[in-house]
């Protein structure tokens, strides 16, 4: 007797989603003061990147919002991204598409930000909690990840320039 059994496995791909806020060497030319002072505006840069590891996705969407204190300038990089704001509730939704395997996109907007007398010492979000998704063909599954310990503060973690010396808010 001779039995022989055969499975396939798919797996998934990983949806890997990087932010960093930027106030030099950006696709804006960015001002305002670092670290910021109530009560005087200063622009920050946003970029947003995904990356796909090793199954073709489609329908890639990343979603965040900007904090009430956070204002959107409506300047985009590369232009012609798909990339929309939503004035009610500051919801910023990022239109990717077709990620392939091994492949990373990026965009980039610009955002500005006022702090009040009671972000003195604060080092306050600039995004929140971001979160991505799209289809991977090849195992049939919708992937979806949130993102919540990511660069989304006026620290300036991942800015070349000013290497996480951004904050807190000066008075």
């Amino acid at each position: 007797v001779q039995t022989a059994v055969s499975r396939v496995v798919k797996i998934a791909t990983e949806l890997r989603l990087s932010s960093n806020i930027i106030h030099g060497g950006g696709a804006f030319t960015d001002t305002g003061l670092v670290p910021p002072k109530a009560e005087l505006e200063t622009t920050y840069t946003i970029v947003l990147k995904v990356a796909n590891s090793t199954n073709d996705l489609s329908a890639v969407e990343v979603n965040t919002s900007l904090p009430i204190y956070v204002k959107w300038l409506n300047q985009v990089s590369p232009e012609g991204e798909n990339i929309k704001y939503n004035p009610t509730g500051g919801g910023v939704v990022w239109s990717v598409g077709d990620v392939k395997a091994g492949v990373t996109k990026e965009v980039s907007f610009q955002v500005s930000f006022t702090p009040s007398i009671n972000q003195v010492g604060k080092t306050p979000d600039l995004m929140n909690e971001i979160s991505a998704g799209g289809y991977d063909g090849f195992s049939g599954q919708n992937i979806r990840a949130i993102f919540g310990d990511i660069n989304s503060d006026i620290s300036l973690q991942g800015d070349t320039t000013y290497q996480g010396r951004g904050g807190p808010v000066a008075r």
